[in-house]
């Protein structure tokens, strides 16, 4: 068995054995030697550095790398993220300034935030979202009858909740990019039976627009939460009988409820 002590001027190990005799080798890492003269003198010298930083790098204290990283983020991030929070911020205007013109008629109230909705929602891409791999198996008359569909129930489902609006505002105070280079924008509720409510939309940009793709209430995702009951309706069906119940006015996708905060 060798003993390593040194590498000598060739570049090879010089050590001694079991019986006490010097002995010498190739320097080797792993299963390739590394040779003899001047080159393999360099890369040892090279990899014994690499080692040494490899080995000083988690001596770092972590939150300051993250904060650095963080910092050189900062930047980008806040331009990435400035266009979408100011469409949010000023859709919220528009649409509270709707809600609160309770003396309109309410189909006029519904048609005008609607009509935002459809600038501003992505429903093809929330409808690839929400069937998953079953979009794949969708003819494309299919995928444009199911995205029209599902257009018309969330617009059913949630434009005749005008009567829920209380005096509420919403504030939107955060950003953040996410994969893909997606950007949630959070925003609260603040005033009325809801107040404190977080309701967060993640938006993608589609060619020069920003459209939203998601909207996750209290923590709780559109998307994941009509995904995983469509997939039930096809587990035992096909996607005409979920067609079918996205027709059915009186068709429901159990919500997570929206509680005021305490405090």
């Amino acid at each position: 068995m060798v003993k390593t002590d040194s590498i000598d001027r060739a570049g090879r190990f010089s050590g001694t054995d079991a019986a006490g005799r010097r002995t010498l080798r190739p320097a080797t890492f792993g299963r390739f030697a590394i040779g003899l003269g001047r080159p393999a003198r360099r890369l040892v010298a090279w990899t014994s550095i690499a080692v040494v930083f490899a080995a000083l790098v988690p001596a770092l204290p972590l939150p300051a790398l993250a904060q650095a990283a963080a910092a050189a983020k900062a930047p980008a991030n806040a331009a990435l993220t400035e266009a979408p929070r100011k469409l949010i911020d000023e859709t919220a205007v528009k649409i509270v300034a709707i809600l609160a013109r309770k003396g309109d008629p309410t189909e006029k109230r519904v048609a005008e935030i609607e009509a935002i909705a459809y600038e501003l929602f992505d429903f093809t891409t929330m409808s690839k979202l929400v069937l998953a791999r079953n979009w794949r198996k969708l003819t494309p008359e299919q995928r444009t009858t199911f995205v029209r569909e599902f257009k018309r129930h969330l617009s059913h489902t949630y434009g005749t909740r005008l009567d829920r609006y209380d005096q509420e505002r919403v504030d939107v105070y955060a950003a953040q990019v996410e994969q893909r280079n997606d950007v949630t924008v959070k925003t609260r509720i603040v005033g009325g039976q809801f107040s404190g409510a977080e309701v967060s939309y993640r938006l993608r940009k589609q060619a020069n627009d920003w459209r939203i793709i998601d909207v996750v209430i209290e923590g709780v995702s559109l998307v994941s939460n009509y995904r995983s009951q469509f997939q039930e309706v096809l587990n035992t069906g096909t996607i005409d009988d979920l067609l079918a119940k996205l027709r059915d006015k009186n068709f429901k996708v159990d919500e997570p409820k929206t509680t005021a905060k305490q405090g």
